[in-house]
C-alpha cells in the first residue's frame, strides 16, 4: 500500500529552531545569533519560504483530483441539454425546417438537430384487427380513452392500421410518436439504444404499407424507441425508393409476429409530423487573440454553455490554414505537440497547454476561433413548454412531452460522491443483495420483487438444512395483470443475459419462478353487526396484513390477533387453514411456506355463529 506522506510536517518556528541549531556545525565562527543579526533575518526569510513550499507541495490540486478520479473510471461530465418532442400543427403544403432552426418559449431557446421536410398528411383513422374483426378506434382515442392495438391479451397475427389522408413520399424520413400507457404503479426499467443489442424484445412487430395495387410491402424501420410498443417513443421509418405507395387511403399496417409481453401494449394516442428539439442556442463564430504564452486562458463571453458543442480552430501561419484542436479531460494526458485544450467551466473558460503538456497556440491577432458553440440552460431547461414559435419559420409546434433529460455540469464533489457510491456497489454479483438488485433493474423489464436463495438449486429438498456449493437461485416475480405472475421465456432470456455480466466464473445461477400456494381460510365468527359488511372488513384486514412475500408462513395465532382488533367481532370460535398444494404444518396447525414459495389467500370462508 502506498504511504500517505505528510510533506508539511514542520511549522515556521521548528524550521528556524533547526537552522539555529545547525549554526555551530556549519558556521562555528558565527557568534551573534540575536534577532537583529542579518544572518538570522535570512534564516527567517528562507524558513518562511520553506514553510510555504511545504504547504503547497502537500496539497492535491483540482486537476490532480480529476486525474485520480479518471483512474477509477469517473469521467468529467459537462452536462446535457434537455430535449422535447413536438408535433407540427396543421400545415397546408410541404414545409422545410433547416438544421438548427430556432424555436422559443419565453427565455428558453430550442433548436432542431437535423433538417426536416414536413409532409402535410394527417392521420385520418386508426383501425384494429384482432379476433377476425376490423374496428375503427380513432374517435375512441379522441375521447381520451386508450386502446389495445393487439387486444387485451395480445394474439400473434393481430394487426392495427394507421390511415393517412394523403400518400407518403418514397425515400423520405417520417416519424410517428406513440404515447403508451404506463401508469401501472411500478415503473418499467429504463432502456436505450445502447442496450438494445442485449435486449430480446417482448414483442416483434412487422410493419408494411399498402401499395398502389393493394398489396402489402415492407417498410424500412430506421429506429424504434418504443421497443415494440412497451413504452412511449418515436418510430422512425421510410418507404423504400423502389416502393409505390397507394395514392389514396394510404395505410400502414403493424402486425404482431411474436408476443411475450408482461402487460399488453395500450396506446393513448398516435401523432405524426414530429419534430425533436434540443434546448440549445447556437452562437455565431467567436475570435480571440493568441498571446503565445504558456497556459493561455480564454474567457468565454457566456456563462450557460454546453461545452462539448465547442468546435475550436487555431490559425496555422506556416500552412496558412485553420487547424482543428481537440478538447481533452486533462492536460496531464497530452504530449508536447498535442493540439488540445481543456474546459474550465468554473470560470467559463478554455485553457491551453505549455508546450510540455499540449502545444501553445502561435501568437497572432484573431488566431483562435470558435465557429460552433451552443448555449444551454442544461438541467434548468427541464420545463413544460406547450407551444413553440420561430422567428424564421411560420411553423408552430406543440409539445407532446416535457423538455426532459437536461443534466447539469458535474462538480468535483459530485464526482467524489459517485466514486464512493461505486466503491460501495460491487460490479460482480457476490451478496444476496447484489443478485436481487441487478435482476430487479434489468433494462426494459418490469420486476415486482426478487429473492436470492444462496447455495440452492431447483428440486433441492430440505433447504436450507441441505446446501449445494457454487450455485445460486434467484426467484423473480415479474409485474403483470394477474395475481400470480410467472416469467416467460423472453423475460428469462433477458434476465440471464443481464446477470451474466456480473456472474463470478465458478458460480452457476438459476432464474426461477416462485412456487405459488393457494391458501384457503375457514373462520367461525360471531358478530351482531351486518354480516356482509363484517365479512368484507375481515377479508380486507387479513389480506392487508399478508403481503404475499417469499417464505411468509400462514400463522393461526397471527390471524387470531388480527381478528380481535376488528371492531364488531365478538367471538372467534375456530380458524382452519388449508392449501390446495402440499405444505407442511406445525403442531399448532400453521402452514409453513418454503423459502422458494409465495402463499396467496385465495378464498376466505366465514361461518357466522348465531346466539
Amino acid at each position: 500500500m502506498i504511504k500517505n506522506l505528510n510533506l508539511d510536517d514542520q511549522n515556521f518556528d521548528i524550521i528556524v529552531e533547526n537552522a539555529r541549531k545547525a549554526i555551530r556545525k556549519y558556521a562555528p565562527y558565527w557568534t551573534d545569533e540575536n534577532t537583529h543579526d542579518p544572518g538570522i533575518t535570512l534564516i527567517e526569510l528562507f524558513a518562511w519560504l520553506k514553510e510555504m513550499l511545504q504547504y503547497y507541495m502537500n496539497q492535491t490540486t483540482e486537476p490532480l483530483e480529476y486525474q485520480f478520479l479518471n483512474l477509477f473510471g469517473i469521467q468529467r461530465d459537462f452536462g446535457k441539454p434537455a430535449e422535447v418532442i413536438t408535433k407540427v400543427m396543421h400545415i397546408q403544403d410541404f414545409e422545410s425546417l433547416p438544421y438548427k432552426t430556432q424555436f422559443s418559449k419565453g427565455r428558453f431557446t430550442f433548436e432542431t438537430q437535423r433538417a426536416y421536410v414536413l409532409d402535410p398528411a394527417n392521420i385520418s383513422d386508426l383501425l384494429l384487427d384482432y379476433e377476425g374483426h376490423m374496428k375503427s378506434v380513432y374517435k375512441v382515442i379522441d375521447n381520451g380513452l386508450t386502446v389495445y392495438p393487439f387486444g387485451p391479451e395480445p394474439v400473434v397475427g393481430s394487426s392495427f392500421y394507421i390511415q393517412f389522408d394523403t400518400s407518403h413520399v418514397t425515400d423520405q424520413i417520417y416519424e410517428l410518436y406513440f404515447q403508451v400507457y404506463d401508469d401501472y404503479g411500478i415503473d418499467r426499467n429504463p432502456i436505450d439504444h445502447a442496450q438494445m443489442k442485449d435486449f430480446s424484445p417482448l414483442g416483434t412487430i412487422r410493419s408494411t404499407y399498402k401499395n398502389e395495387i393493394g398489396d402489402w410491402e415492407p417498410i424500412e424501420i430506421i429506429a424504434d424507441d418504443t421497443f415494440g410498443l412497451i413504452k412511449s417513443g418515436l418510430v422512425t421509418y421510410k418507404i423504400p425508393s423502389s416502393g409505390k405507395p397507394a395514392a389514396e387511403a394510404f395505410q400502414i399496417r403493424a402486425e404482431l409476429i411474436s408476443a411475450d409481453y408482461d402487460v399488453p401494449p395500450r396506446i393513448i394516442d398516435v401523432f405524426n409530423r414530429i419534430v425533436k428539439l434540443k434546448q440549445t442556442e447556437t452562437e455565431p463564430t467567436l475570435y480571440f487573440d493568441a498571446t503565445g504564452f504558456p497556459h493561455q486562458v480564454i474567457e468565454l463571453p457566456y456563462e450557460e454553455i454546453y461545452y462539448p458543442s465547442i468546435d475550436l480552430e487555431v490559425y496555422d501561419l506556416e500552412h496558412e490554414t485553420w487547424q482543428k484542436w481537440f478538447a481533452i479531460d486533462s492536460l496531464y494526458e497530452a504530449d508536447k505537440e498535442a493540439l488540445c485544450y481543456t474546459f474550465e467551466p468554473e470560470i467559463h473558460s478554455i485553457k491551453f497547454g505549455d508546450q510540455k503538456k499540449g502545444r501553445i497556440p502561435p501568437k497572432g491577432l484573431n488566431a483562435i476561433r470558435i465557429h460552433h458553440l451552443e448555449k444551454s440552460h442544461l438541467n434548468h431547461g427541464n420545463i413544460a413548454v406547450d407551444t413553440l414559435t420561430s422567428e424564421t419559420s411560420s411553423v408552430v409546434l406543440k409539445s407532446l412531452t416535457y423538455a426532459v433529460g437536461g443534466r447539469g455540469i458535474k462538480t468535483l464533489e459530485q464526482m467524489k460522491s459517485e466514486l464512493y457510491d461505486q466503491m460501495n456497489h460491487t460490479k460482480v454479483a457476490v451478496t444476496e443483495i447484489d443478485f436481487e438488485r441487478i435482476l430487479k433493474n434489468t433494462p426494459g423489464l418490469m420486476i415486482e420483487k426478487t429473492k436470492c436463495l444462496p447455495l440452492y438449486r431447483p428440486g433441492l429438498q430440505d433447504y436450507p438444512n441441505k446446501l449445494v456449493d457454487n450455485e445460486v437461485s434467484v426467484l423473480v416475480v415479474p409485474y403483470g395483470l394477474s395475481m400470480q405472475n410467472r416469467l416467460n421465456k423472453t423475460y428469462i432470456k433477458n434476465l440471464r443475459r443481464e446477470i451474466e455480466k456480473y456472474r463470478m466464473i465458478t458460480t452457476e445461477i438459476h432464474i426461477l419462478n416462485p412456487v405459488y400456494y393457494d391458501i384457503e381460510v375457514y373462520l367461525e365468527l360471531k358478530s351482531t353487526h351486518d354480516h356482509k359488511v363484517m365479512a368484507k372488513q375481515v377479508e380486507q384486514t387479513l389480506k392487508a396484513h399478508y403481503k404475499n412475500d417469499f417464505g411468509q408462513d400462514i400463522s393461526k395465532s397471527q390471524f387470531y390477533k388480527l381478528l380481535t382488533e376488528v371492531e364488531g367481532i365478538e367471538t372467534i370460535k375456530n380458524i382452519r387453514l388449508s392449501s390446495l398444494q402440499p405444505l407442511s404444518r406445525t403442531k399448532l396447525g400453521d402452514l409453513e411456506i418454503p423459502p422458494y414459495g409465495i402463499g396467496f389467500l385465495k378464498h376466505i370462508e366465514i361461518v357466522w355463529l348465531e346466539d
